[in-house]
């Protein structure tokens, strides 16, 4: 079957050169690990559409330093290549950050070209804590996929269900354990002055492609995404960023499918052949 997807995509080009990157890394979200980009078939457009995967940068105790790397092989090839991260997604924002930056320094120490971030959920919030910090790896764009960039009430709700009954519920239903996350909750409610989100969204951001990827408000079941309100998944509300970042409008709830393959295929190769002036709106469309 057929579909038709229409993306209204605003890109933002600055004056500095556009550089050729061709290595995107796949962040993942709280409740996640690397292995449910696959699980969740979004790995399968994008490799269709000659894209390799690279790798997995994860954390162990039983590595040297505590991290596992891809192969040199696999960081060196040429051509298009993505790769993936295990971060502690229990723990706050900004040890995520943290972990992050080392995996994206060593692989940009072994590639030496820009990266392409694609978060989904909290991962949108860790790529943009990331690109704040003092780094100096060179950044060509950052999507994001239902991200709480202005918070979620669920992070509230957690917040209080850590000092409730409902912390050792969460155990038996094989939820995570509410108290293990309380950094991370902390740092994902609703941006107000002085808080976590509030910092970070008046931080000062790279002159990068944004591109929010949100999902579209319907009625019933899993027919909208009921962990971020749909205001919260857009950057341009970001008030460091406000009017900069794409957007596109996707059917479905907070979670990953096939579908998101399709989208982060075809706004990389937006991305990658954009030559269009400063402003310039963008109409593309997507078919399955």
């Amino acid at each position: 079957m057929k579909t038709s997807v229409t993306i209204f995509l605003l890109f933002i080009l600055f004056l500095t050169p556009l550089c050729r990157a061709e290595t995107v890394v796949l962040i993942h979200g709280y409740l996640s690990s690397s292995s449910d980009w696959k699980e969740n078939q979004v790995t399968r457009p994008i490799e269709a559409a000659g894209w390799r995967y690279g790798g997995n940068y994860t954390n162990t105790r039983t590595a040297q330093f505590g991290v596992i790397t891809p192969a040199i092989s696999d960081l060196t090839a040429k051509g298009k290549r993505f790769y993936t991260v295990d971060l502690p997604a229990d723990a706050s924002i900004q040890t995520q950050a943290q972990v992050l930056s080392y995996y994206l320094q060593h692989l940009y120490d072994q590639r030496k070209e820009p990266l392409v971030l694609v978060g989904h959920s909290a991962g949108g919030i860790v790529a943009r804590a990331w690109l704040v910090s003092p780094q100096a790896i060179p950044t060509k764009a950052l999507i994001t996929i239902a991200s709480p960039h202005l918070g979620t009430p669920l992070a509230s709700w957690a917040a209080l269900g850590i000092k409730t009954p409902l912390n050792e519920m969460s155990r038996m239903l094989g939820i995570k354990n509410f108290r293990k996350s309380a950094a991370i909750f902390q740092d994902l409610k609703k941006e107000k002055p002085n808080n976590y989100l509030y910092r970070l969204n008046h931080s000062s951001h790279p002159a990068i492609h944004y591109i929010s990827v949100i999902r579209r408000s319907k009625t019933g079941f899993n027919k909208f995404d009921y962990v971020v309100p749909r205001k919260s998944q857009d950057m341009n509300y970001i008030s460091a960023i406000r009017g900069q970042s794409a957007v596109l409008l996707t059917e479905g709830d907070h979670y990953l499918s096939s579908r998101d393959g399709e989208y982060i295929r075809d706004l990389l190769e937006l991305i990658y052949s954009s030559d269009a002036q400063q402003g310039a709106v963008v109409n593309a469309a997507s078919s399955q």
